[in-house]
């Protein structure tokens, strides 16, 4: 099943938090992202996109040593639409941002400098992304609770997260609400 099926899964189901509000919040930062630096909403999506493999890695990295516990903590706790500096260097060390930066800059042409500054706003929107799963406080039962961080944690590390596709199917979802 993919991200995509996840969340409009966790949308439809009342005990999991996920709502169309979240999501729209979601993209709706998104499309502020791609005015703050690429002026292009794909290729914010595919900086998202990238964001989101170094993320799985370091999330899967931590929890082999830290346990489910610590990935729903930090999950929660740097999750949102708004920029967040602290979520940046929370998971990602210094020399990560700068391979996630060059690797943008290939691919999309943005100055690394750009693709930097986005980096406070995209982490914690992919944050909010794999929280979209999480379930009800009555119902939570650690990170077994969240199927869509469950589901991005436990693929099979191609390193191809569908972030961007999940972005691309929620936009046209929610144009049909």
């Amino acid at each position: 099943m993919s991200l995509f099926d996840l969340v409009t899964s966790a949308i439809a189901n009342p005990n999991q938090q996920a709502s169309t509000n979240q999501l729209g919040g979601i993209l709706q930062a998104v499309s502020q992202l791609s005015g703050q630096g690429s002026g292009n909403q794909s290729t914010s999506q595919m900086i998202m996109a990238l964001a989101g493999r170094y993320l799985k890695s370091n999330l899967q990295q931590r929890r082999q040593t830290d346990g489910d516990e610590t990935i729903m903590n930090l999950v929660q706790q740097f999750s949102g639409t708004q920029a967040d500096e602290t979520a940046v260097s929370a998971l990602l060390s210094g020399d990560q941002q700068e391979e996630l930066a060059q690797e943008a800059a290939s691919q999309t042409g943005l100055d690394k400098s750009a693709i930097l500054s986005m980096l406070p706003v995209a982490i914690p929107l992919v944050m909010n992304l794999l929280k979209t799963g999480q379930g009800n406080a009555s119902n939570a039962n650690g990170l077994a609770s969240n199927s869509v961080l469950t589901s991005f944690l436990d693929a099979d590390g191609d390193g191809d997260t569908d972030i961007n596709d999940m972005l691309l199917m929620a936009g046209k979802y929610m144009q049909n609400r």
